[in-house]
């Protein structure tokens, strides 16, 4: 998942990519999602931040999340939000999609 790519939504049929949290937001078709496959950090808000603001207005939909720069205090605070999966860029493809698929089913 490149770099770029701020934050993936995966539906049952395809992904969905946004260039950041920003633009997630300000995305007036408001699509449902099964899971958000999220960079924690970004320019602008991160995305802990944004999964932070969408479970602070009642959001329920799962996440994962996706690093290159992984550190303990942002993995605490993914675990503590209930994330349903945490992984760097250098882990297993393979185990980054079956999180999804466990997430979206």
């Amino acid at each position: 998942m490149p770099v770029a790519r701020a934050a993936s939504a995966c539906q049952r049929n395809a992904p969905v990519t946004y260039s950041s949290a920003e633009a997630f937001l300000a995305d007036t078709k408001h699509p449902q999602f099964d899971c958000l496959v999220l960079d924690v950090q970004l320019g602008g808000m991160s995305g802990i931040e944004l999964m932070q603001g969408l479970l602070a207005e009642g959001g329920h939909v799962p996440f994962i999340y996706l690093t290159a720069h992984d550190s303990p205090e942002a993995r605490a605070i993914a675990e503590a939000a209930g994330c349903a999966g945490y992984f760097r860029k250098t882990d297993s493809g393979a185990e980054l999609l079956e999180a999804i698929r466990h997430a979206a089913s």
